[in-house]
C-alpha cells in the first residue's frame, strides 16, 4: 500500500512539474501553451499510450532512434516539414525544463531538422477565398455561421490562427466608423493591430448571443470559440467540397495573404504599406513570403519591350461592354480610370 502511494505520489510530481512548464508558456501566450500541450500529448500516446496524468520517470526515456522513428511516423501522416518540426521542438522543450529536476536526456531530440520551403503555404484569391467563406456556411452541419465569420475575419485582418483564435470582444474599439482590433499573440508577442469595417464587425457581433448557448470550456470573452483541430478539419473538408488539389497547399494560413496581396496591388506594389499591415518587422519578410509569388513570364520586361499591342480592337467595343468590364475588373483598374478621369 505505501509503495502505490509513493509511485501516486511521484506520478503526481511529475505530472504538477509538466503543469508548471505548459502555466508557464501561457503566461507569454495561451495558444502557445495549447499548441505545445497537443503535441506533448501526442508524443506520449504514440510512443507511451499514456496521458501525460499518468506518466512515470521511466517514461521520460528514450534512445534518438525513438525519436527518428517518432518523425517518421509524422511523415507518414502527411504532416508539413514545418509541423513535424514544431512538434518535436515542443517535446523538447519540455525536456529542457525538466532537467533541472530530474535525469532526462534532451539531447536525443537533436536530429536533424527538415527542410521547410521559405513559402510553404498555398494562395487563393479573394473571391476564391469568400467562397469558401459561404461554402462553410451552407454546408457545415455545425456552427457554419461562426466559421464563416472566422473566415472572413481571417481574410481581412491577416491575423495568424493562434492570433485569431486569442481576440476577445473587448479587443474591439470603434473610431472613425470602423473597429480597431488587437492582438499580442504572435512571433516575438508583439501586439498587431488593424482594422474592420464596421460590416463585417456588426455580422461578427452576432456571435456573442450565439456564443452563450456553445459548450465551450475556455475563455468566454474568445470570439471565434473554436480549436485548432477543428479548424484544420474545417480546411480539409473545404478543400474536398470545392474541388481543391493537394497540391496547392490551401490551408487556414493562405487566409492571411489575401489582404496583403490586395494592398500590393492597390498601391502600386507599396511594399511598406503591405509590411503594416502583414505586421512584418521587415518589408524584406513581406517582399520574400508575398511578392512574385507567381511569376509571369510573359509579362517580364525583356518580352514587354519587343510587344506591340494591338488596339484595333476598341473600334468595336461598346459603352455597356466596356462598363461591364469595368464592374469586373479589379480595385486598381477601377481606380486607376477614376483617377485619370478626374485629372482629364
Amino acid at each position: 500500500m505505501l509503495a502505490e502511494n509513493v509511485v501516486r505520489l511521484n506520478n503526481n510530481q511529475l505530472f504538477d512539474d509538466i503543469e508548471a512548464f505548459l502555466n508557464e508558456l501561457e503566461v507569454h501566450s495561451k495558444g502557445t501553451r495549447i499548441s505545445y500541450e497537443s503535441d506533448i500529448r501526442k508524443f506520449f500516446r504514440t510512443l507511451k499510450n499514456k496521458e501525460i496524468e499518468h506518466l512515470t520517470i521511466d517514461d521520460l526515456t528514450f534512445k534518438k532512434k525513438d525519436i527518428i522513428n517518432y518523425r517518421k511516423y509524422l511523415m507518414d501522416n502527411n504532416l508539413s516539414n514545418n509541423t513535424i518540426n514544431n512538434k518535436i521542438t515542443s517535446v523538447k522543450s519540455m525536456y529542457d525544463f525538466l532537467s533541472s529536476e530530474y535525469e532526462v536526456n534532451a539531447n536525443v531530440f537533436n536530429i536533424k531538422t527538415l527542410k521547410v520551403q521559405s513559402n510553404p503555404y498555398g494562395s487563393l484569391s479573394q473571391t476564391e477565398a469568400e467562397r469558401m467563406a459561404e461554402v462553410a456556411y451552407e454546408t457545415e452541419r455545425e456552427d457554419g455561421y461562426l466559421k464563416k465569420m472566422l473566415i472572413l475575419f481571417a481574410i481581412r485582418s491577416s491575423f495568424r490562427k493562434n492570433e485569431i483564435l486569442n481576440v476577445k470582444w473587448s479587443d474591439f474599439e470603434e473610431e472613425k466608423g470602423v473597429y480597431k482590433v488587437k492582438t499580442v499573440v504572435g512571433k516575438g508577442q508583439k501586439q498587431n493591430t488593424t482594422a474592420i469595417s464596421a460590416k463585417l464587425y456588426n455580422q461578427i457581433l452576432e456571435l456573442k448571443e450565439m456564443n452563450k448557448g456553445r459548450k465551450w470550456s475556455g475563455d468566454p470573452e474568445i470570439v471565434f470559440q473554436i480549436s485548432p483541430a477543428a479548424i484544420d478539419k474545417l480546411m480539409a473538408r473545404l478543400r474536398n467540397k470545392m474541388g481543391i488539389s493537394k497540391e496547392r497547399n490551401v490551408v487556414f494560413h493562405s487566409f492571411r495573404g489575401i489582404a496583403i496581396d490586395f494592398s500590393l496591388s492597390t498601391s502600386n506594389g507599396n511594399i511598406t504599406e503591405a509590411a503594416i499591415h502583414a505586421n512584418h518587422s521587415s518589408p524584406a519578410t513581406t517582399f520574400k513570403h508575398y511578392v512574385n509569388k507567381t511569376k509571369d513570364y510573359t509579362q517580364t520586361p525583356g518580352v514587354r519591350m519587343d510587344q506591340q499591342f494591338d488596339l484595333s480592337f476598341l473600334a468595336d467595343v461598346s459603352i455597356e461592354d466596356l462598363k461591364d468590364f469595368i464592374k469586373q475588373s479589379s480595385l486598381k483598374v477601377q481606380m486607376d480610370l477614376k483617377d485619370f478621369l478626374e485629372k482629364k
